[in-house]
């Protein structure tokens, strides 16, 4: 764990320092490259069973990059074809760094990679820790616990580190940043359609404020204050003033 710890935190301060993280991402792109060329057609595998379409299918997946098979078919060696494919994927990733504002990319560049670092490493810690707690059984299959965490917990980290590298790339590939067209200030001054009318009179810059006068007085939920009668109070039993002939508060008292 602790030589898995300093590997990551020394990833981790090599893009919190980095100022153009692009050659660091770029090495990502050739591990990703060489592993899919391995997964798709490994040492043991003869040219002629290469999984060419898969490969094809898979970039074109990860990094919205088509690549015919007659162009993998005709590659000499692996190795060619790794370069000739990371060679196709930088190109097109400064394309997209010529559309876009370059500082912005290099914000998300940064952003991205540290919340996928820091998001695969905890999912990894919490992976280590349930390794850790069933260890112990091993001893019943006779082998011994501490060879078994260690083995599996290298070949845990080794699956992080390539989903991290996958991860990023894919990401970044995808992220389409906007060509900046106007800063705003958090307290820019908006356009407002108001649903009143009166609240017109203080869009003029430099209008005089004039106080709203209600023809009727408001409560404080702004609906109209109920009217009160002036004059000698009248009992609830007694009759109406209107002369209905009914009693106040089976008439206008309600």
């Amino acid at each position: 764990m602790n030589k898995q710890r300093e590997i990551i935190y020394d990833q981790r301060r090599r893009i919190l320092e980095g100022k153009d993280l692009r050659e660091l991402f770029f090495e990502m792109l050739d591990d990703v490259v060489s592993d899919a060329l391995e997964l798709y057609g490994g040492k043991e595998i003869s040219s002629g069973d290469w999984d060419y379409e898969g490969f094809a299918g898979w970039m074109h997946t990860k990094f919205n990059l088509r690549v015919d098979k007659d162009t993998l078919v005709s590659a000499n060696a692996k190795e060619a074809l790794k370069e000739n494919l990371s060679e196709m994927l930088q190109e097109k990733y400064r394309r997209k760094e010529q559309k876009a504002d370059t500082g912005m990319l290099r914000y998300l560049e940064k952003v991205i990679m540290l919340q996928v670092f820091d998001s695969k490493w905890k999912d990894h810690l919490y992976a280590m820790d349930y390794l850790r707690e069933g260890i112990h059984l091993r001893a019943y299959g006779q082998r011994e616990p501490l060879v078994e965490y260690t083995n599996e917990g290298f070949s845990l980290f080794t699956e992080m580190v390539n989903a991290i590298k996958i991860e990023i790339a894919e990401v970044l590939f995808r992220i389409e940043p906007q060509p900046v067209q106007e800063e705003r200030g958090v307290f820019t001054r908006l356009a407002q359609n108001f649903i009143h009318s009166e609240f017109g009179q203080f869009e003029a810059e430099g209008a005089p404020v004039k106080a709203m006068e209600p023809s009727a007085p408001l409560d404080a939920g702004n609906h109209p204050a109920p009217e009160h009668h002036v004059g000698p109070k009248i009992g609830r039993n007694d009759p109406c003033p209107c002369g209905s002939g009914k009693k106040y508060k089976k008439c206008c008292g309600k």
